[in-house]
């Protein structure tokens, strides 16, 4: 199947920025970036990659970026692969900890760490190496708290109309232009059995942030989201109103994923999958699904027997129970708290599909070669315990 896409216009100034750079006070304070020291005097920073899903994309921008820089002597970036990058580093340096570049999913969360006082002002920096010539203004603005640079972003990403062209082709349908034409292709597409949008949300719940975006852009208009920004008209206006009934009627009727029930609970790797597969038609994401897609969406290789899902393995469930006691010790508003947490309680064997022996020349084909963890990296049971004093 082919996959195609329409853009989804927006004015410059309100593209989105995906991330951005913030440097902790725990480690830049009078730190020179370009600095000329020798190799082996050179300060060391630290900076982690996310590599939740897979390590592919940080290890490349490893390979491609900071080994070549660090082979020019000078300052030394010490890289890090770590999973759920970001939760991982607004644990650790709200504890005075983490990374020295810090790494977030856009402004708004960098404006958290700016408030807290946890980041240092990157204004010398903007004003020693011309930031200005470098950034277009409302990129840089974006990375201010209270007049303050704290932030820089890294790169800029769009949201786009995704849709599955074969499918398109097969049934007759053409790619909206306009917020009606969606909405009328949608039912269109519903009536014919088929989810209007892949859309999931069991991994980033600001995912809604994107459909707000989108809708408040294309049926209120750009102008008075800007007027509504800079404060010349309230959020309540009618039009903005009419673009979240819209918005939300589409939740409603079951386009997003068959149900809100489905949509917060499938992962984006299954909204991509039952888009390839014809089963849902369009999504509505960044230019960052790209790479995803070519994964998705691509025809078999000889000896393959498709992308996913031709050959499926035995279903698994799992009980979680927990078990809590609170105790007076006596003291008004103190409490000594008890927690009994018990994962798989039925010690019910997940096994892992990923691992099916698929070779028929090996022993144990057709057979599984493991199963799934239930928690700490162990299978089957497990249980932990928790005393908590609440003061």
């Amino acid at each position: 199947m082919t996959p195609s896409n329409t853009r989804i216009s927006r004015p410059r100034w309100l593209r989105s920025v995906s991330f951005l750079l913030l440097v902790p006070l725990l480690a830049m304070a009078g730190f020179n970036l370009a600095s000329s020291a020798r190799a082996q005097d050179a300060p060391t920073i630290s900076m982690w990659f996310n590599s939740t899903g897979g390590s592919e994309t940080a290890d490349c921008l490893i390979a491609t970026a900071i080994e070549p820089f660090n082979a020019l002597g000078g300052v030394q970036v010490d890289a890090t692969l770590q999973a759920n990058s970001w939760d991982a580093t607004r644990t650790a340096v709200a504890g005075g900890a983490g990374p020295d570049v810090v790494t977030t999913p856009g402004p708004s969360f960098g404006y958290a760490l700016a408030e807290a006082g946890q980041v240092l002002s990157l204004d010398d920096y903007a004003t020693q190496y011309g930031w200005s010539e470098t950034f277009v203004p409302w990129a840089l603005d974006l990375g201010r708290v209270n007049g303050e640079l704290y932030s820089i972003p890294n790169e800029i990403e769009t949201l786009v109309l995704y849709y599955n062209e074969t499918l398109f082709q097969e049934n007759g349908w053409t790619p909206p232009t306009t917020l009606t034409e969606l909405m009328t292709l949608s039912e269109t597409i519903a009536a014919a059995g088929i989810i209007p949008f892949a859309h999931a949300n069991a991994e980033w719940r600001p995912t809604n942030e994107w459909f707000v975006g989108e809708f408040l852009n294309h049926h209120a208009g750009p102008e008075k989201v800007y007027q509504a920004l800079s404060g010349e008209i309230p959020w309540t206006d009618p039009a903005f109103v009419e673009a979240i009934t819209l918005l939300d009627q589409m939740q409603q009727n079951g386009w997003f994923m068959g149900g809100l029930d489905r949509y917060y609970t499938t992962t984006s790797a299954d909204a991509a999958a039952l888009m390839a597969e014809g089963e849902a038609a369009m999504k509505i994401e960044g230019t960052w699904f790209v790479t995803d897609a070519l994964t998705f969406f691509r025809r078999a290789l000889p000896g393959e027997v498709g992308i996913r899902n031709q050959l499926r393995g035995d279903g698994y469930f799992t009980i979680d129970m927990s078990i809590a006691k609170g105790f007076d010790v006596g003291i008004s508003d103190y409490r000594l708290r008890f927690r009994w947490d018990i994962f798989n309680v039925t010690n019910t064997p997940k096994f892992n599909v990923g691992n099916l022996n698929m070779f028929p020349d090996r022993a144990g084909f057709v057979r599984y070669d493991g199963t799934l963890a239930t928690c700490d990296a162990q299978a089957g049971r497990c249980m932990q315990f928790a005393l908590r004093y609440e003061f």
